[in-house]
């Protein structure tokens, strides 16, 4: 036996699961939809099967009366699921593949202990990278799509350029807290199926990697970065799906890259103290939500929304 994906479409099985003494079976590709199983989940004596990863689903769920993996070519415990479930040693050559459930790191050592298990990654859950002493995150640069939301936080990375290969986020893309991070460039994402959060970043004055971004179906929010001075890499996003926030960035002075025309929610442009200008916005023409513009110290005219014809909510 050398292939089981005839299984795909099981979800649940009343017995336990047993795969035992199966000397040519390498993978469990056909388990992935299973997440169910009334008795043991026992995997034993598979002695070239190095890659479990069909498993991650029920591991996740840990609907089995108990677990059993030995003697098989590779032998993870639960814990290693989904993000170890393939032996490290395996070649990635050129492969796809797919984690099913997340990827989560809280320390620098959980990121050095992952072991990509392919050249181009999708993670069919989120990804979180959220940890004060992590400084490189290179192991990410596999990484080609994140299904659910993005977020680095708290870390102390200078800047994301190893997460380049990342094409699309289902949901939102979240870079918050990060003391050192003064970079967001070389960026690869074009698709966002949420919100864009960049947040409290104090050494931050680059986010142009974000031109590469041409949809947006959430919300814009970029607030509580002192340093940041432009908003460039944000001009390409269309029409954003949500409120655009552009809040507390005490030496904003450019925000020209906001000019998408009709908007789809409240634009709230506040306690921005170095914003002299709202530029050259006059291509916005409608605006379906208020209209906020308080406490920026330094503006003295709105005469950049000049095109700006009908608001649905208040001014």
């Amino acid at each position: 036996l050398t292939d089981i994906s005839g299984l795909s479409g099981l979800t649940s099985a009343t017995g336990g699961l047993f795969v035992r003494d199966n000397t040519l079976l390498a993978n469990l590709s056909g388990l992935e939809n299973l997440t169910d199983v009334g008795g043991a989940l026992d995997v034993k004596d598979n002695t070239e099967l190095r890659n479990l990863c069909g498993l991650n689903a029920l591991v996740a769920s840990t609907n089995y009366a108990s677990y059993v993996v030995t003697g098989n070519g590779y032998n993870p415990v639960e814990s290693d699921f989904p993000a170890n479930c393939q032996d490290p040693s395996l070649s990635t050559g050129n492969a796809q593949c797919t984690i099913s459930g997340d990827l989560n790191f809280a320390t620098q050592a959980e990121l050095d202990a992952w072991t990509p298990p392919c050249s181009a990654v999708t993670v069919d859950g989120f990804l979180n990278v959220q940890g004060s002493d992590i400084s490189d995150i290179s192991k990410l640069q596999n990484i080609v799509q994140v299904n659910s939301f993005l977020q680095l936080r708290s870390i102390i990375v200078t800047s994301v350029s190893d997460l380049s290969n990342i094409a699309k986020v289902g949901s939102s893309v979240v870079f918050r807290d990060c003391d050192m991070l003064t970079s967001i460039a070389t960026l690869g994402i074009t698709s966002v199926g949420g919100d864009i959060n960049i947040r409290n970043n104090d050494v931050l004055t680059d986010i142009s990697g974000l031109s590469s971004i041409t949809s947006l179906t959430g919300e814009l929010i970029v607030r509580d970065n002192p340093v940041l001075t432009s908003l460039s890499g944000l001009q390409n996003l269309g029409v954003p799906g949500g409120a655009i926030t552009i809040f507390n960035n005490n030496n904003l002075t450019n925000i020209n890259a906001l000019n998408y025309g009709n908007l789809n929610g409240t634009l709230q442009i506040n306690t921005n103290p170095s914003l002299a200008s709202l530029g050259t916005l006059s291509s916005i023409t409608s605006i379906a939500g208020n209209i906020e513009i308080l406490g920026n110290v330094s503006l003295t005219d709105i005469s950049g929304l000049s095109g700006l014809t009908s608001a649905t909510g208040g001014l």
